[in-house]
């Protein structure tokens, strides 16, 4: 979704310069893949379909995310849904963890440390297969190659998760808990993020 051209209008009228309404128009654009994401997954996860949809906040890039391509923060939102659709929620669920990283966020923080610094093997194939499973292609794919650093992934599978899960956890983002609280108006109960 681009904003329409009248909004554009209306933001230039408001004194936005192109940037600032190009930021903006980007913001929509996201939050549109957003919705649309969410809508899949509650056909995907119907059991879960009400928790899912409270799942928009959930979805916000954070800021590993931001400079990537969509197809990456789609990824996100994906996985964010993917751990709530097989979720066995019952009356007495109270609260839905989802801080940990995700696969887009993990490559979002090697895609942005390997302009500074190159991965060393462990961590090359840690990229290479959240990479993998973002996009659902292999990297290498085609070249006829892999990097002789990803042979270190492969020898030590269980290291490599374990520092996986180590850097998943580092970039957890705590905010990303939902809660189930009653409705004021009525006898129902609905989720809602808020801090612990």
């Amino acid at each position: 979704m681009t904003v329409a051209p009248e909004h554009n209008k209306m933001l230039k009228m408001a004194g936005f310069t192109n940037s600032e309404t190009s930021v903006i128009s980007g913001i929509f654009e996201r939050m549109d893949l957003a919705e649309e994401e969410i809508k899949k997954g509650k056909k995907r996860w119907p059991a879960n379909a009400v928790v899912i949809h409270e799942l928009f906040s959930i979805c916000k890039p954070t800021i590993v995310l931001r400079d990537l391509a969509d197809a990456m923060y789609l990824a996100h939102c994906r996985e964010l849904i993917d751990r709530v659709g097989p979720m066995d929620i019952t009356a007495d669920t109270k609260r839905i963890d989802l801080s940990l990283g995700t696969r887009a966020e993990l490559c979002g923080v090697f895609s942005h440390v390997s302009i500074t610094s190159p991965l060393g093997g462990l961590h090359m194939g840690i990229y290479v297969k959240a990479f993998t499973y973002v996009t659902g292609h292999d990297i290498w794919e085609g070249t006829g190659t892999k990097p002789p650093s990803v042979s270190e992934y492969e020898e030590w599978p269980n290291q490599a998760k374990e520092e996986e899960e180590i850097i998943r956890a580092q970039i957890a983002q705590d905010w990303r808990v939902l809660h189930k609280e009653p409705v004021a108006t009525s006898r129902k109960q609905t989720w809602r993020i808020h801090n612990d």
